[in-house]
């Protein structure tokens, strides 16, 4: 991206990624393909990674792992910070794009915007022979259509979409994060109290 990193800083949202192991947390620990209960059919962005957008996002997720745990499983809960370039407080247009670099997707959206992505979304579906679908405003297991979504204009400096996912233990939100250089490597930490590396 052409944004300098100074400005992607000016601020920051939180993100979380939730990992359950047989026997002792890795380390490093590599974060790669999410497992934070989503159904089979749900096709997750292949580029950027895919984590969890803040802590009411990850509740019922985070709840659910907890609970599946037996005696011989380890949990490692990493947290960070991705910056976003200007905050913006009201419902993005797609003029705000170009300041605003993280879209969620649909609390933090404008009619305008929502209405834009939908377009490009039920395009795609046409091509692939699939029904359309009212994505933002309702949860897709098309996600990896966002993919494509960053490679237009006005999307092309967002860094994170964060989006509703239905999962097998309800609602989440996740977040893809499509550039890293926006990931503030010194906010990474690792709970519950480990010490170990984080590659991303």
């Amino acid at each position: 991206m052409s944004t300098p990193t100074n400005d992607l800083h000016s601020s920051q949202i939180g993100a979380i990624s939730v990992h359950r192991f047989r026997g002792k947390v890795p380390d490093p620990l590599v974060l790669g393909d999410p497992d934070f209960c989503q159904k089979p059919d749900l096709k997750l962005p292949e580029k950027g990674i895919t984590v969890m957008y803040g802590h009411r996002g990850s509740a019922n997720v985070l709840r659910a792992t907890m609970q599946s745990m037996t005696k011989q499983d380890s949990l490692a809960i990493v947290s960070f910070k991705v910056g976003i370039g200007k905050w913006n407080p009201n419902k993005l247009k797609l003029a705000d794009l170009k300041e605003s670099r993280f879209l969620n997707l649909p609390a933090r959206a404008s009619a305008e915007l929502m209405d834009d992505v939908n377009k490009h979304w039920n395009r795609w579906l046409a091509e692939d022979g699939l029904p359309p679908e009212k994505f933002p405003r309702q949860p897709s297991d098309n996600m990896h259509y966002l993919d494509k979504l960053v490679e237009l204009e006005p999307y092309k400096d967002v860094v994170a979409i964060a989006y509703d996912v239905s999962t097998t233990v309800g609602a989440a939100k996740f977040m893809t994060v499509f550039n890293l250089d926006a990931i503030d490597l010194d906010s990474v930490t690792v709970g519950p109290g480990l010490d170990v590396e984080v590659q991303i």
